[in-house]
């Protein structure tokens, strides 16, 4: 038998440091942007819905 997990918004982890770490070292490698700003909340629909309320 085969189980997958996933984990929606930390319900079962809490990893969005780790995610952040690994979406900025992609994007240094693979596209070259050295300059990322982690502060999420400063983009325009940086969430899945979105929606800024």
């Amino acid at each position: 038998m085969h189980l997958v997990m996933f984990d929606i918004d930390g319900t079962l982890t809490e990893t969005m440091k780790v995610d952040e770490e690994c979406y900025v070292r992609s994007l240094a490698e693979v596209c070259g942007f050295t300059d990322v700003e982690t502060d999420w909340s400063s983009y325009t629909h940086a969430t899945d819905s979105g929606r800024r309320h």
